[in-house]
Parts: C-alpha cells; sequence; structure tokens
C-alpha cells in the first residue's frame, strides 16, 4: 500500500509534509481537499462529480463548512483502480 502525503508546492498553502506511515499508532487519517486532489491527481470539480455518481468514496463532516476524506477510504479506491495492461 502506497502512503498518502501531504502535497507540497502550490496548492499545499504552505502546510508541512507528514507521511502517516512514519507516526506510530495512526492508520486512518482525515485528508482534506487539497490531499485528495494530490493522491488523486484529479480537481475538486472532477472529484465532486464522480461522488454524485457514487464512484468515489463520500467526506465525513468535520465542522460546519468542513469535511475531509478518511485516508484508507481513499487508498482503497486507488488501488482499485484497473491496471493498463503493459
Amino acid at each position: 500500500m502506497t502512503s498518502i502525503e501531504q502535497p507540497t508546492g502550490p496548492k499545499s498553502k504552505g502546510k508541512k509534509s507528514y507521511n502517516i506511515q512514519n507516526i506510530p499508532g495512526i492508520t486512518r487519517t482525515v485528508l482534506r481537499i487539497h490531499q485528495v486532489e494530490s493522491a488523486t491527481g484529479w480537481g475538486k470539480s472532477k472529484i465532486y462529480e464522480l461522488m454524485k455518481t457514487g464512484a468515489f468514496p463520500t467526506p465525513v463532516k468535520l465542522g460546519p463548512k468542513s469535511v475531509g476524506w478518511w485516508s484508507d477510504e481513499i487508498q482503497e479506491w486507488i488501488d482499485s483502480l484497473p491496471r493498463v495492461a503493459a
């Protein structure tokens, strides 16, 4: 299983980068939209379009105006994508 890291670069908004595999005892974290964009390579519109059709994991509510996605659900979804034949 590949680890999901916080992005660094223009979309990271100056946030620190963490690798969840390096934090003892942490196996499930909440990813924010910019982290999901980085992990999938898709933008917010495409992610929400796929959620609407049921083809992408739905987020959990974190507060009145914020949501996040469970890291393990995003990783499982990525792992389930079909492989390109060589």
